[in-house]
């Protein structure tokens, strides 16, 4: 396929009566007599003020600097995937059937529900915020729903077939070259840094070496002789069977709490460049979703959320941190301080808790569900396991961070500690404000500097597994995004940002829609406006704002725009809890943004009036149909790979491969396939070895390319397409 035909970077060419063509550049979609003056930025300039931090052997040419500098939230331009859209409207008609299904077809009320199917004193589904998918399609629909839905079905296949070449490119060849080859080049390992917001390019070797320099902690993690995937979710279904036969959950509870194929949980780190550029400390994070725990963790969390957020210290974000201070007046001699727990996540110990949970539900919850909940958060603690480089490990203290839990357990063990030990020591009576956000603690001490070393020594001396460091002034500190000043009796606020911070702003030429994009400087204006108390601070950090938005491409017009309005908001108002007001009962159309999102979007809303005709009574139809957008691919989905290991592309057989449904031997779904020439769809129970069935069985998705080059060979064997799914398919 030649450059021409992806649709980047061609000079003009004539038109029939002798013209040229005059395009507008891709920032330049607004009408004509409108200001989208974008920031012109030189070469130099770009490579200078790059937010890439290359500390690999490997010399990154400028193109590479400069695609690297638009970030990893950078979105490149792309054609549209119409099978995906194919994909998205069936769901959208899906909705619309069932929403004329259940309005000539309501729920009977006052229906007998037997004792049996609602557990007397055990948890319901129905009581939590989960969700497991319905697979329910009417099988009769309205001819206005069918013909709606065959209308819009033509013309969207009129507008595929009109596709020639990308409408708004934001990326030149030179650009996708460089791309191209960063993609391919395995010795090179490019993460988002930990703090800051930049772009780190490190050799292979060296990320792996940091990792193992962490694992080889005896102390926290075990390395492991075998992937423990099965053992682990033999142990939570036998819970499960045992909870539901106790009648502890209900069987849709059981049912969504034991995640039938799961996924092998991945180590990657973020490095720390903050700390050092030579050889920066990685921050360990495990990628567990979709692994054998990881609906048990959402289950734990939402029932663990009401004591972390009810705890005397819980701060919600900043907006909670600055209304609680506001009403604040401090003595002469005040000292502001801050304490950081180190290594949080990894230093709770197991026992101790698993017993502050128990301490924090017991009162609220019979002791059937306080020891269901227990042994749930057992069996996430004590099965913390997780792949790096093909090789398995267990950590053995602590959670990880990645895990839903994490926070909140993390909450609720600092809540108990400050109960115990903070709010009932001798030196209390000194404390005139103590708030905490995880990990990160803000301090308001009426006593002496001596007084608050004690109280900092005494802190370390309550558990030994936890370390506080202490950061104090008598002027101002640093706390969260916010920089706290005395000021008389009270305390001022000004917007903090970290020496490392870069301008990670998202790109104003990423393929975002235009109204989100647009949308960034207003709000990021609006949290200076509250987080700043002086007003002659306001404007000059506006200013800069506005400078940072311009170097990623940002309108002057529209930054003025939002700058004027910001000044002229009021502060309080601002830092008053909104509740979000009535929302119009609309059908949500959810697709992938791209190119041609807003003449789908005029297609759907072109012949609504059909609808809204024939079912007047469905409050739904009354409005347009809701564009709820999917970002498309970004630099990040591209570049950053959370397996370093280096698999072989395709898989290597001594003899002619069998057609068919057999094992890789490499993943845990291997045991639970049905092997033989060919396979059994679940639902539809036809026998087949196309690759259209495999794809029902790879939610994470396998390439299409991929896909059409084995289906053209009628290759079918599970072991090819497991090289293509790493998440592993979903095999019966």
């Amino acid at each position: 396929m030649s450059m021409e035909r992806l649709g980047y970077s061609f000079p003009h060419r004539p038109t029939r009566r002798g013209g040229r063509r005059h395009r507008r550049s891709y920032q330049d979609k607004s009408p004509k007599g409108s200001e989208t003056d974008t920031a012109e930025i030189s070469l130099q300039e770009k490579v200078e003020n790059s937010n890439t931090v290359n500390i690999s052997s490997t010399n990154l040419s400028e193109s590479q600097l400069i695609l690297l500098s638009k970030g990893l939230t950078f979105c490149p331009s792309t054609f549209t995937d119409w099978f995906q859209v194919e994909l998205d409207l069936s769901q959208f008609f899906r909705r619309l059937r069932l929403k004329v299904w259940f309005d000539s077809h309501p729920p009977p009320t006052g229906t007998f529900v037997p004792s049996t199917a609602i557990p007397s004193d055990g948890f319901v589904f129905s009581d939590f915020d989960l969700n497991i998918p319905s697979t329910f399609n009417p099988s009769v629909s309205s001819c206005a729903v069918e013909t709606y839905c065959q209308i819009v079905q033509r013309e969207i296949s009129q507008l595929r077939s009109a596709e020639t070449r990308l409408k708004h490119p934001n990326l030149t060849s030179v650009e996708i070259e460089a791309l191209n080859v960063l993609v391919r080049d395995h010795d090179l390992v490019i993460k988002p840094a930990d703090k800051g917001g930049g772009v780190v390019v490190m050799d292979r070797d060296k990320y792996i070496q940091e990792a193992y320099r962490q694992l080889q902690d005896s102390s926290t993690y075990l390395k492991l002789r075998s992937d423990p995937t099965r053992e682990i979710n033999i142990k939570i279904k036998n819970i499960l069977d045992e909870a539901l036969q106790c009648n502890s959950i209900d069987k849709t509870l059981h049912d969504y709490l034991y995640v039938q194929f799961p996924v092998i949980p991945l180590l990657y780190l973020l490095p720390k460049i903050h700390k050092s550029l030579e050889n920066p400390p990685g921050r360990p994070i495990v990628s567990g979703r979709g692994s054998a725990t990881s609906h048990l963790s959402i289950f734990v969390d939402q029932v663990l959320r009401p004591y972390a957020t009810g705890a005397r210290s819980y701060l919600r974000d900043t907006s909670d941190f600055l209304n609680k201070i506001s009403s604040i007046r401090v003595p002469p001699d005040t000292i502001i301080a801050t304490f950081d727990v180190v290594s949080l996540y990894t230093s709770i110990p197991h026992d101790g808790g698993v017993q502050a949970v128990k301490d924090s539900i017991v009162s609220d919850f019979s002791p059937a569900k306080v020891d269901f909940v227990i042994s749930l958060l057992k069996l996430i603690l004590h099965n913390n396991y997780f792949s790096f480089n093909d090789e398995f490990f267990l950590q053995t203290s602590g959670t990880a961070m990645g895990t839903n839990v994490a926070p909140t357990y993390a909450n609720v063990y600092m809540a108990v500690l400050e109960e115990k030990s903070v709010y009932a020591s001798t030196h209390s009576s000194h404390v005139l404000g103590w708030w905490r956000y995880i990990d990160d603690i803000f301090l308001i001490w009426s006593g002496s500097e001596i007084e608050l070393t004690l109280f900092h020594q005494y802190l370390n001396s309550i558990d030994p597994n936890i370390s506080f460091s202490l950061t104090s002034s008598t002027t101002r500190v640093n706390f969260l995004d916010t920089n706290v000043t005395i000021m008389g009796d009270k305390l001022v606020t000004s917007l903090y940002t970290k020496p490392t911070d870069c301008n990670s702003v998202l790109h104003y030429s990423s393929c975002h829609p235009r109204s989100m994009v647009r949308s960034l400087p207003a709000s990021q204006m609006m949290r200076a406006r509250r987080i700043i108390g002086q007003d002659d601070q306001i404007e000059p950090s506006l200013t800069r704002m506005s400078d940072n938005f311009r170097k990623r491409g940002y309108p002057k017009k529209l930054l003025e725009e939002c700058k004027n309005r910001t000044l002229c908001m009021n502060r309080e108002t601002l830092l008053q809890k909104t509740t979000k007001g009535a929302q119009l009962a609309r059908i949500p159309f959810v697709s992938t943004f791209g190119d041609h999102s807003g003449q789908i979007s005029k297609i759907l809303n072109r012949h609504w009036d059909l609808l809204k005709a024939s079912f007047p009574n469905i409050v739904e139809f009354r409005s347009r149909p809701l564009m709820s957008y999917r970002r498309n691919t970004n630099l990040k989905d591209k570049l950053v790979k959370s397996d370093v290991s280096t698999k072989p592309d395709s898989q290597m057989y001594l003899t002619v491969a069998s057609k068919g449904s057999y094992p890789c031997r490499q993943c845990v779904n291997c045991s639970y396939m049905n092997k033989g020439p060919c396979f059994t769809h679940p639902q539809t129970e036809k026998n087949g070895t196309t690759l259209c069935t495999v794809y029902e069985y790879t939610p994470h998705g396998a390439q299409a390319k991929d896909l059409c080059f084995l289906y053209q060979k009628n290759a079918t064997t599970l072991c090819t397409v497991y090289d293509y799914t790493p998440h592993g398919a979903q095999a019966i």
